[in-house]
C-alpha cells in the first residue's frame, strides 16, 4: 500500500509539472438553478404541429374577445395585446424550430444517400476491377451451390 501511495504521489506531481493537475478548494453546494430549457425548446415536428394549430385556435378567440372586449369586461388581469403577443411569438418560435428540423432532416438525408451512393460506386469499381459483372459473379455463386448440393447426396 505505501509503494501505491508513493506511486500516487509521483503521479500528481507530474501532473501537476505538465499543467494538467490543479490544487484548490471546490465547493460544491444544491443550489437549484432555472435553467433557460424546457419542453417547448426541444419539439418533435408532429408535436409542433399539434401545439402550432392550438395556439392558432387561442389566437382567433382571443381576437374574438378583443373584438366584444368593448361589449363586456375582461377576466381579472387579462391583457389581450399582451396575450396575443406571447401566442404570436410561440409560433413564431414553434416555425423556426420546424424549420431547423426539417433542415436538419435534409441534411441528415443528404448525407446518408452520398454515403450509400459512396458504398455503391465502391462496390461497382471493385466489381469493374475485377472484370465481373454482377450477373456473371451470381451465377458463379449459384453454380457453386448447386456443385455442393450433388455432391453431398
Amino acid at each position: 500500500m505505501e509503494e501505491i501511495e508513493k506511486l500516487f504521489l509521483d503521479v500528481l506531481k507530474l501532473a501537476r509539472e505538465i499543467g494538467v493537475l490543479k490544487m484548490g478548494t471546490i465547493a460544491l453546494d444544491g443550489t437549484k438553478i432555472h435553467a433557460n430549457a424546457s419542453r417547448h425548446s426541444a419539439l418533435s415536428y408532429e408535436h409542433a404541429g399539434k401545439i402550432e394549430a392550438a395556439l392558432k385556435a387561442q389566437v382567433a378567440d382571443l381576437m374574438a374577445k378583443a373584438e366584444a372586449a368593448d361589449a363586456a369586461d375582461l377576466p381579472d388581469g387579462m391583457s389581450i395585446p399582451d396575450e396575443l403577443a406571447r401566442r404570436e411569438e410561440r409560433l413564431r418560435k414553434i416555425k423556426e424550430a420546424q424549420a431547423t428540423n426539417e433542415a436538419r432532416a435534409q441534411k441528415r438525408h443528404a448525407r446518408e444517400m452520398a454515403e450509400h451512393e459512396a458504398k455503391m460506386a465502391a462496390r461497382d469499381a471493385k466489381i469493374a476491377a475485377t472484370g465481373q459483372d454482377r450477373a456473371a459473379s451470381r451465377q458463379r455463386r449459384r453454380s457453386r451451390g448447386r456443385t455442393r448440393r450433388i455432391r453431398s447426396i
